[in-house]
Order: C-alpha cells, then sequence, then structure tokens
C-alpha cells in the first residue's frame, strides 16, 4: 500500500501564484484585481530624454544631443575614489569660504 502524504493548507497555498490569484479575483471582484504589468520602459526613457533635451536647448545649449545626456548620466554611475572625494570636499569648503566673504571684508 502507498502512503498517502497528508494534504497541508500551507503548502497548497505557497503554490498558487498572484497570476492564478489575479485571474480568480478577477471574475469574482474586478475591481480589487492589481493587474498593473509594469511601466512602458522604452517610452518612459525617450520622453525624459526629449525633455531633457528640450531643457539644455531652452537654457542655450543648442549643440547637446542624446549621446551627451547619455555620457552624463553615465558618469553619475563610477564610484569615486578617496581621492575624489577628498579633492570635491576641499573644492566645497573654497567655494563656501569664497561666497561667505562680503565685499567689506575683502576690502580690509
Amino acid at each position: 500500500m502507498t502512503a498517502i502524504r497528508p494534504l497541508r493548507v500551507k503548502d497548497s497555498w505557497e503554490k498558487v501564484n498572484r497570476k492564478c490569484l489575479n485571474g480568480v479575483w478577477k471574475n469574482v471582484c474586478p475591481q480589487f484585481v492589481h493587474d498593473f504589468t509594469g511601466f512602458d520602459i522604452a517610452s518612459t526613457v525617450s520622453k525624459s530624454y526629449r525633455e531633457c533635451l528640450a531643457k539644455a536647448i531652452e537654457a542655450g545649449f543648442d549643440d547637446l544631443e542624446k549621446n551627451d545626456i547619455d555620457e552624463l548620466l553615465d558618469s553619475h554611475t563610477v564610484e569615486l575614489t578617496n581621492e575624489e572625494l577628498l579633492e570635491n570636499e576641499k573644492e566645497q569648503e573654497a567655494k563656501s569660504q569664497s561666497t561667505s566673504e562680503t565685499p567689506e571684508s575683502r576690502k580690509n
């Protein structure tokens, strides 16, 4: 005789995937079904490029191209070295000191 494994609800429930569950609820209570599959990435990125390019041209960068935008975005994915971080910090301190000086303090 073959031993029958006891059926456990937990085991069965874990095998029900989201697509199956939404398929059932779509017929029972459609207003509660989450059938959002995601954003159209290509369309969103393309629109963002166009908006960015339009703003750049509006600001006076008439010769800006899509490749320039790609290069700028890619530059932010590279992690800075400790030396570069220290250099940036020194530059920021120098900027803040030069902007905090008033014209009167420069005369003295």
